[in-house]
């Protein structure tokens, strides 16, 4: 019997009305008005598309998937506490366009190359809570139609900054990142700012807030485009940047 997870954040944090999301897609993806280009990874925003939907138009718009095979989606896990990868328990993922289908037998090849027991599966009420790796399907699908293309869903825990216990993780993962047929996407926003976030600052002087916020992300931009693991872990030890997908950006950047 075939399973799915539902699109849990459909109708509140973007339309669930096929329709809607289809025009409103294609209204950002006009404005961005990017040539396709043989994207290889890209970090991707998942907050509401009332606020992600205009940046991330820029990432979709730009990846050709004319060779493309697979689609490999690593997201956070805002809701549980864990220190592996875990895989979705189901077949599906349904999105407002359409269904996504799960290569299972990808998973089951990372899953038996997995010596160390650092990957795992979620609890199926754990999957639908989570929204990082759910706010990228509806775009995926946007993209892929109905082409035969696959994704790999990985929610990344808190796997820390050993570099040498992330490129345990990284080694399942190798020979499908260095196959061209195979797309990474990494979801995470940056900057959290308020109440309930810490304030993390004080390193960054300027009269606006938002300015603030923007000189740090900038910061973080320019140190992940140098592709150095170590500089980027150095970089979140010193600024305590609030960016929710850290750790999958470890991986990309391993």
């Amino acid at each position: 019997m075939t399973t799915y997870r539902k699109a849990y954040h459909a109708g509140s944090w973007y339309s669930n009305n096929s329709n809607k999301l289809r025009t409103q897609i294609d209204s950002f993806f006009e404005k961005a008005g990017l040539q396709k280009e043989n994207v290889k990874a890209a970090i991707c925003p998942h907050a509401g598309y009332a606020y992600s939907l205009e940046t991330n138009s820029h990432v979709y718009a730009s990846i050709n998937i004319e060779n493309i095979k697979n689609i490999f989606v690593l997201g956070p896990n805002h809701h549980i506490y864990n220190n592996r990868c875990l895989f979705p328990q189901v077949d599906k993922y349904e999105t407002p366009l359409g269904y996504l289908e799960i290569n299972q037998e990808i998973i089951s090849e990372i899953m038996n190359n997995d010596t160390n027991n650092l990957y795992n599966f979620i609890e199926e009420i754990d999957d639908e809570e989570e929204h990082s790796i759910e706010m990228q399907l509806p775009l995926i699908k946007y993209i892929i139609k109905d082409n035969d293309i696959k994704i790999i869903p990985i929610y990344v825990g808190c796997i820390g900054n050993d570099v040498r216990k992330i490129s345990l993780i990284c080694n399942p993962l190798k020979k499908y990142f260095q196959n061209r047929q195979n797309l990474f996407l990494f979801s995470s926003d940056f900057c959290h700012y308020g109440k309930s976030f810490t304030n993390i600052l004080e390193k960054y002087h300027d009269k606006y807030i938002h300015k603030q916020i923007e000189n740090m992300d900038k910061d973080a931009a320019n140190i992940i485009s140098r592709h150095n693991i170590e500089d980027f872990i150095a970089y979140l030890n010193k600024t305590h940047n609030t960016i929710c997908g850290s750790n999958p950006i470890k991986i990309m950047l391993h």
